[in-house]
């Protein structure tokens, strides 16, 4: 997906690509119920960022891209560092993770928690942030 974006302030306009990953599904210790304190649960993470595309002149060099496997790497360390409380932290954390990296322009991290209430798939937060938004 190409969508047109500022960056630098409003300095550069250019087009974004876009890197979504897609249904991430992994057990994490998240909750505030006791229950959600004796074992992990699944989660759903949909994760899209718009970066400065690489330059597509067929050299197709690998430092010239924000690789999606470091992301789900950082996901996962993150998801090992401890009981987290919120599904709203996890979303905020991932975003301020990944607007680290330098071609990293905004971030949308939804965190799904399937099957909690049994009248839906499942429920869960959408959180958008740009870069100058950390």
């Amino acid at each position: 997906i190409l969508m047109w974006a500022v960056y630098d302030k409003g300095a550069i306009l250019t087009k974004t690509l876009t890197i979504n990953i897609n249904r991430l599904i992994l057990g994490w210790r998240v909750g505030i119920v006791d229950f959600e304190y004796d074992a992990p649960q699944k989660l759903c993470l949909d994760v899209a960022v718009g970066v400065i595309p690489p330059v597509l002149d067929g050299t197709e060099d690998y430092e010239d891209v924000m690789c999606y496997a470091t992301i789900v790497d950082n996901i996962k360390s993150y998801r090992d560092s401890g009981h987290i409380r919120l599904v709203e932290t996890i979303a905020g954390h991932i975003c301020d993770d990944i607007l680290t990296h330098p071609m990293a322009l905004w971030a949308k991290v939804t965190v799904t928690k399937p099957n909690i209430i049994d009248e839906c798939d499942g429920v869960g937060v959408t959180l958008y942030k740009e870069k100058q938004d950390c």
